[in-house]
């Protein structure tokens, strides 16, 4: 996860109310003229207080067209956390493909099963969307549409109460969520309005999202991290997805998940009422995805893979504004200097060109064995089957102390995931 996103399972924006206050009180007649906004930095968290929580010291610079300058302060705004319900939904709420919540864990090595139901604590991936002509019903400003995809749950009780808390990474699904977002006209506000699950029924379900960015387009697009390794499920049963699926104990062979579903890029659009098609793309690769970068040009899409001694990738799409099709490349560093951390340029190297289609009809269908699959290009662990970058959490991982609020369903572990030591993984974000 990227630090932005440790926030306790929130999901919270810098705001800047008292700032769009000010200027719709001003005196001034007629539209202000903003030729730059400028914000001052906030220095690195000092304490672990600092480190749980979301906080700033910034401020806002702004300058008008007329020279004059003001500063504003500015402040986060939680809109939800992990386990609250909003308007009809509880944000992060881990559900099966029939969006019913999945209210216990499969069987792990040792036997141990985890209590539902499931609340994702890791706000790793964030689009705020403003989609022309939306309207919902219920909001009386503008409309504005926040999806919110959550990487992980860490762990949670034991069915067994005489036993410890059970260790949940890579053994639940993933859930994404859409809020419809009040914005008030006059302040900028935003209120959260309601809540939805965002369905991956059509595409098997989702599979530790990591982060996410917004395209051009404006829909959003995260990646599948970690993704499981096809050799391993093989002859093993995948189960967190097959908790999706509702095929508890299967291989894909037996009509159980497919490992080469899952680490793709998502994308999800939002049309104006609310509602959301999902789409995963098998034409941009197969990666421990951090996220895919969409550039101006609406087709260079740059891919961060997480894993160990891995690719930096790059899809170049046959049409912009569709990831549907295009053509992958791998980039070759070819060293210049060693000083100051090295320099060097880029070959990038094609590795072929295919559509979502062609990729995904190669996928064996549910009930049909997956042999011979191609070799691994990097080995997985063999006890769990994902991607090298993944690590089992330390044992100095703690659930950090919460305090009480109204209203939480009961199991929602939010403000869970404080490190006491440094990151696990082993990329740089």
């Amino acid at each position: 996860m990227t630090l932005r996103a440790v926030l306790l399972g929130a999901t919270a924006f810098v705001t800047m109310s008292v700032f769009t206050s000010a200027l719709a009180e001003s005196p001034k007649t007629g539209p202000l003229k903003v030729t730059s906004v400028e914000f001052t930095p906030t220095p690195a968290p000092a304490n672990d207080l600092e480190m749980a929580l979301p906080y700033t010291r910034s401020e806002a610079v702004v300058t008008l067209a007329d020279g004059s300058k003001t500063t504003f302060p500015l402040s986060y705004q939680i809109l939800h956390r992990s386990g609250d319900y909003v308007g009809g939904w509880y944000a992060g709420l881990i559900v099966d493909k029939g969006g019913k919540p999945i209210l216990q864990s499969a069987s792990d090595t040792t036997g141990n099963v985890a209590r539902g139901p499931f609340y994702s604590q890791g706000a790793d991936g964030t689009s705020i969307l403003v989609i022309p002509n939306a309207k919902v019903d219920g909001v009386k400003g503008h409309t504005v549409f926040l999806i919110n995809h959550l990487e992980y749950e860490t762990e949670a009780d034991n069915i067994d109460p005489r036993k410890p808390p059970v260790a949940l990474y890579a053994a639940l699904p993933m859930a994404m969520n859409l809020t419809v977002i009040d914005q008030d006209p006059t302040t900028g506000k935003l209120t959260p309005v309601k809540m939805s699950n965002v369905d991956f029924s059509g595409v098997d379900g989702l599979w530790i999202p990591c982060n996410s960015s917004t395209t051009p387009w404006l829909t959003h697009l995260g990646g599948e991290e970690f993704e499981p390794d096809a050799q391993t499920f093989e002859h093993k049963p995948l189960d967190a997805m097959n908790l999706y699926l509702g095929t508890g104990g299967k291989t894909a062979a037996q009509g159980g998940a497919n490992p080469y579903r899952y680490g793709h890029l998502v994308e999800v659009a939002v049309t104006p009422d609310g509602s959301t098609k999902v789409t995963k793309h098998y034409a941009t690769g197969r990666l421990a995805f951090e996220l895919g970068e969409v550039m101006p040009d609406q087709k260079t899409v740059y891919l961060g893979d997480d894993g160990d001694d891995v690719v930096r990738a790059m899809f170049v799409a046959d049409r912009p504004g569709d990831l549907s099709g295009g053509t992958l490349y791998a980039a070759k560093w070819i060293q210049k200097d060693g000083a100051n951390f090295g320099s060097a340029s880029l070959e990038w190297i094609r590795l072929g060109h295919a559509t979502d289609d062609e990729i995904k009809g190669l996928i064996p269908i549910s009930g049909r064995s997956m042999s011979t699959p191609a070799p691994a290009a990097r080995p997985h662990s063999p006890t769990t089957g994902l991607s090298p970058g993944w690590r089992e959490p330390p044992p100095s991982w703690k659930p950090a102390v919460m305090p009480p609020t109204s209203g939480r369903p009961p199991n929602s572990r939010r403000w869970r995931g404080r490190r006491t030591t440094p990151p696990t993984k082993s990329s740089t974000r």
